[in-house]
C-alpha cells in the first residue's frame, strides 16, 4: 500500500507534502496505517507521526494519544497534546 510506503520513510519525508498526499486518500487507511506505524516508531519519527495525527485523526485515535501524553519526553507529550487538541477542535 502507497501508504506504508510514505510511512517507513517518514523520517526522510517533508509533513508538508506528506499531508498533503494524504489527504487525498481515504482517511480511514490513513489513519489505520498510521496506528500501524507507531509500534515500530522510533524517536526520528514518532513525533512526526503524532503530527500526522492532528491532521488526520478523529475520536478513535484519542485513546492512543492519551499514552503518548504522559511520555516523560515533553517533545513528544507536547505534540501528543496538541494532536489532541486539534482533533477536538481547541486548538
Amino acid at each position: 500500500m502507497v501508504i506504508d510506503l510514505l510511512l517507513d520513510k517518514l523520517a526522510d519525508q517533508n509533513l508538508g507534502f506528506l499531508k498533503f498526499f494524504l489527504a487525498k486518500l481515504e482517511q480511514e487507511q490513513v489513519r489505520d496505517a498510521l496506528q500501524r506505524h507507531l509500534s515500530s516508531a522510533n524517536d526520528a519519527t514518532l513525533s512526526k507521526l503524532l503530527e500526522l495525527f492532528g491532521f488526520f485523526g478523529d475520536h478513535t485515535v484519542l485513546l492512543t494519544l492519551t499514552m503518548y501524553i504522559a511520555d516523560p519526553r515533553i517533545e513528544i507529550a507536547d505534540i501528543a497534546y496538541t494532536a489532541e487538541q486539534q482533533i477536538l477542535g481547541m486548538a
